[in-house]
């Protein structure tokens, strides 16, 4: 089963902006600053396979419910596979976040289909701010000699962010050399730092594995999937 099993995507009307994204899916839209936020983390996480945002259609007359994104998640986090996300901006009165929660869950139809609502607290949390300062850095490896130099000082111990650019600059590397790489190492989990929290010159980092990469480096909005399932 694939995204297009779902739901189609409709094409945009006037009020839906552009985003831009890596996924095969191509550019997406949204109408809300917090859908743009939410989808910017949604790019960013290793867990994301692929995701596609309004307008949806929904695949079959049984199924009515049109969510703001629907998300495939890597072979890592299944079961689920596919995240159903309403986003709320706290507008909406209770019972119609009642009622969306009930059309939402009834359109989980498979094992490995899940509903998720989002609201600002879930959305505009630290990794947001994480994520915005190291999208740049996102598919651009640091160069060789410096990722080498940065696994060796961190084989020997785990640091904070501003003891490795120091170290860094002991070997000769400019600090803003260091900077830029220890970010890029950071963003393509080349080396592990808990993004869940603001980076700054305290943050730990320490030689990446997969499992760190699965609790502490996905979304908050994952996060809390994969802490209930």
């Amino acid at each position: 089963m694939s995204l297009a099993n779902l739901f189609q995507q409709m094409k945009p009307t006037r009020e839906y902006r552009s985003i831009i994204t890596a996924y095969p899916c191509g550019p997406q839209w949204v109408n809300t600053d917090l859908e743009a936020d939410l989808a910017v983390q949604l790019a960013f996480s290793p867990l994301v396979a692929e995701f596609l945002t309004m307008p949806l259609i929904p695949i079959g007359a049984e199924n009515p419910f049109v969510p703001s994104m629907l998300v495939e998640l890597t072979p890592s986090c299944a079961p689920p596979a596919f995240l159903i996300i309403d986003v709320f901006d706290g507008t909406e009165t209770n019972d119609t976040r009642a009622q969306r929660h009930i059309m939402g869950q009834k359109a989980c139809w498979a094992d490995d289909i899940v509903y998720l609502s989002a609201n600002e607290a879930d959305i505009r949390t630290p990794y947001l701010a994480n994520v915005e300062r190291l999208a740049a850095h996102r598919h651009k490896w640091p160069e060789r000699h410096i990722l080498q130099r940065i696994n060796h000082i961190l084989s020997i111990q785990e640091m904070s962010y501003a003891d490795a650019v120091d170290r860094l600059n002991d070997a000769g590397i400019s600090a803003d050399a260091a900077r830029s790489s220890l970010d890029s190492a950071v963003a393509n989990r080349l080396i592990h730092c808990d993004l869940a929290s603001q980076l700054t010159g305290a943050s730990r980092l320490s030689l990446s594995c997969f499992n760190w990469i699965i609790s502490l480096d996905s979304s908050p909005i994952i996060r809390r999937l994969l802490a209930t399932t």
